[in-house]
């Protein structure tokens, strides 16, 4: 089976909500703060993600940035439906296999809570997701 590869973000709001990275590392998970209802395209790319794919948490390095930073990379181990603020959500566990990373990417595109899936032989998935 070919598993897929996908930038997560880790801030709300565009980070004036707050950074969860740090919980998303202790609690081993990751999860979109946005329900189907506030985000209906970002939803379609959450339920496309699979046991065994690849997430890298991403940050924004500013307006107008061209990188993006790379803060952990993980494999997803099993995905549940939770309830959380009143909102209905997918939480994913994982086994963040570099949790602590600051590596430096091009940014291509990758400025919206979830994106992908990317290529598995892309040059910037290679440079993503390198052990």
């Amino acid at each position: 089976m070919t598993h897929q590869y996908w930038a997560v973000g880790a801030t709300w709001n565009g980070g004036r909500d707050g950074d969860v990275f740090d919980d998303f590392i202790r609690f081993g998970c990751w999860y979109c703060g946005w329900s189907q209802e506030e985000q209906p395209d970002q939803y379609e790319l959450i339920n496309q993600i699979c046991v065994g794919d690849r997430l890298a948490i991403k940050k924004m390095m500013g307006q107008g940035a061209t990188e993006v930073m790379i803060r952990a990379v993980g494999i997803v181990t099993d995905i549940e439906e939770i309830h959380m603020d009143g909102k209905h959500l997918k939480r994913f566990h994982m086994n963040w296999v570099l949790p602590k990373l600051n590596r430096l990417v091009p940014a291509k595109g990758a400025f919206k809570s979830i994106q992908g899936p990317y290529a598995p032989d892309d040059a910037w998935t290679r440079q993503v997701f390198q052990l």
